[in-house]
């Protein structure tokens, strides 16, 4: 049967439309694929900008410290060696050293304090500002007395600036601090809002310690302290566990009372990690001692399809009973991938693994785990009894 011009036309527009409309799914998937790139890409950023971030001020802070200790030591040099030098001229002269009156009352471990560190253009001018003042108010010292000892604490560019201050500028201790403060208004650390509290997350491995007290650092630059909002915060960036469930039980009262109830959890977290840590040493010398060969402790996902095993039918999902456990012995985590992509799904993250490549509840090595723990007894309150199967 012969095919007429018009049918021809016909089948190969049709053609065309079907070619157009792949090459639309085919430019859509590829545009959803870069942009989950991207976001990966993105969030991976800003979490390696927050650790700098962390970094740096973790430097800053240590070597804030350091120039304080070298400050003080080179003040107790200096008095070691006015008092050599002045016990050295009374022998001389035949002189009799005679401590001061006002000395003789108090211990040597008073007498040794150390003297306040002296401000830098890099300290914030309001904690120098407010640990003078606090100084000044132990000592009793009144406003004219406040303003003729306070340049004496300022070195370097601090310094240069006093001299700089006009004749006769000065009537109060009110006024040198409004300029000073405004001077090195820079330096100022920021205040931070309660709303900002609830941006603090537990991250990924950070142990209750470290987040507790990064968390109390940063309640303490809030400028209007509220402890219920702190509660919620703490609570909203702790990641679930042990701790969580129990603040979820019985909800505490401000962040005196978690501080207190976080000690029990912290020594059993520490006491559980010390021993994984020990556990995983002893493998890993067994591993090299050993001639046989052993399985990854870091399998890839493998398909369903191509393992023959089956897993008894749970009432939760795999990902949140390895939370509800992880506090437990009873899972053997493996060693960190370091960075390697663990499947072929870069975008998907597995908590077992620590790494890229699949899902949790995908994880094949969770799965046998957890499979292992319920045919021995360790995980019956999970177990699916009724006819019908978790999805």
């Amino acid at each position: 049967m012969s095919i007429t011009r018009n049918q021809a036309s016909s089948t190969n527009e049709g053609e065309e439309d079907t070619l157009q409309r792949l090459l639309r799914a085919v430019a859509s998937l590829q545009a959803r694929s870069d942009e989950q790139s991207r976001l990966s890409a993105e969030a991976e950023l800003r979490h390696a900008e927050a650790e700098e971030r962390h970094r740096l001020a973790e430097e800053r802070h240590l070597d804030a410290m350091r120039a304080a200790e070298r400050r003080e030591e080179e003040l107790r040099q200096q008095i070691a060696a006015l008092r050599a030098a002045k016990e050295r001229n009374q022998e001389e002269h035949g002189e009799v050293a005679t401590p001061p009156f006002w000395g003789q009352p108090f211990c040597k471990e008073i007498g040794e304090t150390a003297i306040p560190s002296n401000f830098r253009e890099v300290v914030d001018p309001h904690a120098h500002l407010q640990a003078f003042q606090t100084q000044m108010y132990i000592s009793c010292g009144n406003d004219r007395l406040s303003c003729k000892l306070f340049p004496g604490t300022l070195r370097g560019v601090a310094m240069q600036w006093m001299a700089t201050l006009p004749p006769r500028s000065i009537q109060t201790f009110k006024d040198l601090a409004s300029s000073f403060l405004s001077q090195f208004a820079a330096n100022k650390v920021k205040r931070l809002e309660v709303a900002d509290l609830f941006d603090i997350k537990q991250g990924e491995g950070e142990s209750l310690k470290k987040y507790l007290a990064r968390f109390n650092n940063a309640t303490v630059r809030v400028d209007d302290p509220n402890q219920k909002f702190f509660v919620k915060a703490f609570q909203k960036g702790l990641r679930a566990g042990p701790f969580s469930d129990a603040l979820a039980l019985r909800k505490p009262m401000n962040m005196e009372e978690i501080r207190a109830r976080e000690k029990k959890h912290v020594e059993i977290e520490e006491d559980q990690y010390e021993r994984r840590r020990l556990e995983r040493k002893a493998e890993q010398k067994a591993t090299k001692v050993s001639s046989k060969v052993k399985e990854d402790k870091r399998p890839m996902l493998v398909k369903p399809s191509e393992q023959t095993q089956h897993f008894t039918p749970l009432n939760e999902k795999r990902t949140q009973i390895m939370h509800e456990i992880c506090h437990t012995s009873l899972l053997e985590y493996p060693l960190e991938a370091r960075g390697k992509v663990m499947g072929k799904e870069r975008n998907n993250w597995c908590d077992f693994h620590r790494a890229f490549g699949h899902t949790t509840e995908d994880c094949w090595g969770l799965k046998t785990q957890i499979e292992r723990l319920v045919q021995s007894g360790h995980l019956d309150r999970y177990i699916q009894h009724s006819a019908s199967r978790r999805p």
